[in-house]
């Protein structure tokens, strides 16, 4: 669990789809359930923004995988941009000689 929340490692193609899968998941599963349950709304926003960070820290280690520099995740903050740029990061081959 610790792992998942840790920036400084790096990440296959397979473990960081797995990741963004199970998290897309689970979010929309929790928005259902944030339109069911208005008591539970910050519990709900809590999980959440746990989920977003893990997601952020497999795509960080995706981009250490792939060898390219760790501020290549600016690129995904750009509209339009950033869904292309989180896809492409995810594709990528690993390289043998990948820079930490």
């Amino acid at each position: 669990m610790k792992q998942l929340f840790d920036f400084t490692r790096v990440a296959n193609r397979g473990e960081f789809w797995t990741v963004q899968l199970i998290t897309a998941v689970l979010q929309i599963m929790l928005l259902s359930m944030m339109a069911n349950s208005p008591g539970a709304v910050w519990l709900i926003v809590i999980a959440m923004l746990a989920m977003v960070i893990v997601q952020l820290a497999t795509l960080v280690a995706r981009i250490r995988d792939t060898g390219n520099n760790v501020l290549w995740i600016i690129a995904c903050f750009i509209p339009y941009i950033g869904l292309i740029a989180w896809i492409v990061f995810g594709c990528l081959e690993t390289k043998k000689n990948s820079i930490l």
